[in-house]
């Protein structure tokens, strides 16, 4: 990955948005257009800098009504990174690399020769998670680095149902059983960095009803009726 951006790059002297194959642009990518503007070298999504990085997948659910039984489709609080950056800390990365941007600059192209040399060093290791530790232990490099954090819309996973999908994601992510600390030993990011994350958006106890709007808790094999939301959802 950071081998074909790096040659695209040296022969076209633009800046690369790097965008898996299974990724859907769903609409225009404004964002992308500002980002050669505000002179940005790396963007990416970043779960330590969304405080509500939570995903909510479906399941059903088997309801008694007084006319008969059904079956209604609930949403729970079931993917999350329960970890932020800390405040007045060295910033650390923990990317969903599926788009990913880099300009044309000497900054952007020391961190991909940096990706590729740790590439090589760990061969077995997920590119995105190796992006992770470049990024993470590389303070003198990042140090010149502009950088922005995209938002879930533009890396958007079909679990995070609150967001509106403009780059999406919408099949199901493949499952790894590899990981950067299995392979070495090592943390992909300093967690002395982190904090950790108390809130969520909607807890994991409660359950979702896109179709009616609610909120709902289960007490005594019942649903019981927490509250209504009024935010948008994405399905």
């Amino acid at each position: 990955m950071p081998k074909l951006i790096l040659e695209v790059i040296k022969k076209y002297g633009k800046p690369i948005l790097f965008v898996d194959c299974d990724m859907v642009f769903k609409k225009q990518p404004k964002l992308i257009f500002n980002l050669e503007k505000k002179n940005i070298d790396f963007a990416v999504y970043n779960w330590l800098e969304d405080n509500e990085n939570d995903g909510y997948l479906p399941f059903k659910l088997n309801v008694k009504t007084q006319k008969d039984d059904t079956k209604k489709i609930l949403y729970s609080n079931k993917v999350s990174v329960k970890l932020l950056n800390a405040p007045n800390k060295e910033k650390q990365l923990f990317s969903s690399g599926g788009v990913v941007y880099f300009s044309e600059k000497r900054q952007s192209i020391n961190l991909l020769n940096s990706w590729i040399e740790n590439i090589k060093k760990y061969p077995k290791v997920p590119d995105d998670q190796l992006l992770d530790y470049t990024y993470n232990y590389s303070t003198n490099l990042k140090r010149d680095l502009k950088v922005a954090w995209l938002s879930k819309s533009y890396c958007r996973i079909y679990w995070w149902i609150f967001s509106e999908p403009i780059i999406s994601h919408p099949n199901h992510v493949t499952h790894r059983d590899e990981s950067f600390f299995k392979i070495t030993g090592e943390e992909r990011f300093k967690i002395e960095n982190t904090i950790k994350r108390y809130k969520s958006k909607i807890a994991e106890n409660l359950f979702i009803d896109i179709i009616e709007n609610n909120i709902y808790k289960i007490r005594d094999n019942k649903l019981i009726l927490v509250e209504k939301f009024k935010d948008k959802t994405y399905i």
